[in-house]
């Protein structure tokens, strides 16, 4: 059973995504945060639905999946510290995939539009949260680099005949830098 309540300074888990915020930014981000506590197996968001929210788990885990033809495919766990929806804020329209608490969870909902709203303020508070949340995306697209590479070393161990996973994800990844 969900409840909300508003955030306190005290909801604010260690996070990259909130590194270098001073009390004085902690007055401009509070009042844009709804305390959410969740019960086990219910969802935060699911793939496919339109992105309205950004989350930060306080405490508590949550299930990161997608669909996919042969069924459900586990992309993650996640625990306290971990952002949910930030690439829908950034780029708007819908989850890329469906998140779940696997227990009693909290976390800090921010709407899409205060968070915009604040980050367009242009304020030092909001800049910080944005380099930030740059500074973790290219941390995570250095790791997807990683794992191409790693599949680019198996596939010419063992090259296999049709399209390689390799040549799947460059279509994938690679797309718009053509």
């Amino acid at each position: 059973m969900t409840q909300t309540k508003p955030a306190q300074p005290h909801d604010i888990p260690a996070t990259p995504l909130f590194a270098g915020l001073t009390e004085p930014d902690w007055t401009e981000i509070l009042p844009a945060a709804t305390r959410l506590e969740l019960a086990a197996d219910e969802p935060v968001f699911l793939q496919g639905a339109p992105s309205t929210d950004l989350f930060v788990v306080v405490s508590g885990t949550v299930h990161v999946s997608v669909a996919s033809p042969s069924g459900e495919l586990a992309i993650a766990e996640l625990g306290a510290g971990a952002v949910l929806g930030e690439l829908s804020l950034l780029l708007g329209g819908a989850h890329s995939a469906s998140v779940r608490t696997t227990g009693p969870t909290t976390l800090l909902r921010f709407s899409n539009d205060k968070f915009n709203s604040w980050l367009e303020s242009a304020s030092p508070a909001a800049c910080r949260v944005l380099r930030n949340l740059a500074n973790t995306l290219a941390a995570r697209l250095l790791s997807a680099d990683a794992h191409l590479i790693d599949l680019a070393k198996d596939q010419k161990a063992a090259p296999g005949s049709g399209r390689s996973d390799l040549e799947k994800l460059r279509g994938i990844f690679l797309t718009d830098w053509r």
